[in-house]
């Protein structure tokens, strides 16, 4: 049952993300549904699910924008690995947390994405850092508590 909730919070997620909330960008920026699911299955179950379900969720990604294919794949499965492995030592329910992993894995991400994006000559990095990652980290976090708590209400994963 828990696998099947995280795939429909994922595949939920990614329609949102894609089809309703690019028309409510602020700022030029958009909050990572998708990324929010995967912090709080890393959170809750560690870093090898994190990771696991970062990869999936970034190879979804990519597979809609193939000109960078495998740079969200591999971001979000670098930071469903560490925030499990960072983490470990939370306190599991408290929204509070859960939303300063948002915060750390939205600016990890976005760095590493972009830092791949600036090694295949597709992106400028430290400019684009500061005018894209930090508006999407402050967004994300902004959204994040109240997904948070629906996602603990459906997606009861517990760490092996």
């Amino acid at each position: 049952m828990s696998k099947l909730a995280i795939a429909v919070a994922i595949l939920t997620a990614y329609i949102v993300q894609t089809s309703f909330l690019p028309v409510i960008r602020i700022f030029g920026a958009l909050p990572d549904l998708p990324l929010i699911v995967v912090v709080h299955v890393a959170l809750l179950r560690g870093p090898t699910a994190g990771a696991v379900l970062g990869f999936l969720t970034g190879l979804l990604l990519d597979l809609s924008a193939p000109q960078t294919l495998g740079a969200a794949a591999l971001s979000r499965s670098v930071v469903g690995f560490a925030i499990g492995h960072v983490w470990e030592s939370v306190e599991r329910g408290s929204v509070l947390a859960g939303t300063l992993a948002v915060f750390a894995a939205v600016i990890l991400n976005d760095a590493l994405y972009l830092a791949t994006l600036a090694v295949t000559a597709r992106g400028s990095f430290p400019s684009t850092l500061l005018s894209v990652a930090l508006p999407a980290a402050v967004y994300t976090t902004a959204v994040a508590p109240p997904i948070l708590q629906l996602l603990g209400r459906f997606v009861r994963v517990r760490r092996s």
